[in-house]
């Protein structure tokens, strides 16, 4: 679920509770140290990644009872306090195993309890590199995301990243003719090149 700001002018900081208390929105919102941030809407080139990610891997999960699949926009809660910080990754895997729960059947637990995924994806928009995103890598780090994907539209591949300190190193990049396979979904063996089609 993703909230927004109403037609009148929000706090120039909000607190958690405040961000709860707006309207449930579709529209694409982050917020760093309690400033809502507007994100610009996705191209369709984009769009179609994401989904080209998503729709295999929710059938990868759902097949093997693996956990769950959620697409953006949605809100993954980096911390509360002091300042709130709300990230939104485009496509991203909350395994049973790591929650310790059945997250199909309570979804929302997941967002009640700030569970951070198993996996988080982001689709590059022209210009996005492991540079340009370093903050939200260093988000993604401090609360034990243990792999992030890179899904670069220009190389057309995917770049998979793992902890290291408070970000990430590059481990492994996919390309065309590559599987992509990973330890935290067991089975997967997704070609590459039917992401980017």
């Amino acid at each position: 679920m993703s909230r927004a700001t109403t037609p009148s002018a929000p706090p120039a900081e909000v607190s958690y509770d405040d961000y709860m208390a707006m309207p449930e929105s579709t529209l694409s919102v982050e917020v760093v140290d309690g400033v809502l941030i507007d994100m610009p809407t996705p191209s369709y080139s984009h769009q179609d990644v994401q989904l080209a990610i998503a729709v295999p891997l929710r059938a990868h999960v759902r097949a093997n009872g693996l956990g769950l699949i959620v697409v953006s926009p949605a809100d993954l809660v980096i911390r509360r306090k002091p300042k709130l910080r709300i990230r939104q990754p485009d496509v991203m895997f909350f395994s049973d195993a790591r929650s310790g729960f059945d997250c199909a059947a309570d979804p929302n637990r997941l967002q009640a309890e700030s569970v951070a995924p198993e996996i988080a994806v982001e689709v590059l928009s022209p210009g996005q590199n492991e540079r340009t995103l370093a903050e939200k890598l260093r988000d993604y780090a401090s609360i034990g995301i243990p792999e992030v994907w890179f899904a670069d539209q220009l190389t057309r591949s995917i770049r998979v990243l793992r902890p290291d300190g408070e970000s990430y190193m590059l481990d492994r990049e996919y390309r065309s003719g590559d599987r992509l396979t990973s330890p935290d979904l067991p089975g997967l063996d997704l070609p590459v090149a039917s992401i980017f089609g």
